[in-house]
């Protein structure tokens, strides 16, 4: 289970020479394992994850870049 997300990063990019600052980050889980229940696993809930939307990410340093063929 995750208990907590936290990062962080520099401020948004305005210029062409931005100074990079690293991004940290904080991920907390808790898990747990009993191997007496295996039997259950047919049980476990069903999830409907949808695809990815193919958006760019915001925490990208580098500009999207298209590959172009001669």
């Amino acid at each position: 289970m995750v208990e907590s997300i936290s990062y962080t990063g520099g401020q948004e990019i305005t210029s062409l020479d931005p100074e990079v600052k690293p991004i940290s980050y904080s991920l907390t889980i808790s898990v747990f394992y009993m191997p007496s229940l295996a039997d259950l696993a047919a049980d476990l809930p069903k999830i409907d994850a949808p695809a990815p939307a193919g958006k760019d990410n915001p925490l990208s340093e580098f500009p999207a870049v298209t590959q172009t063929q001669p």
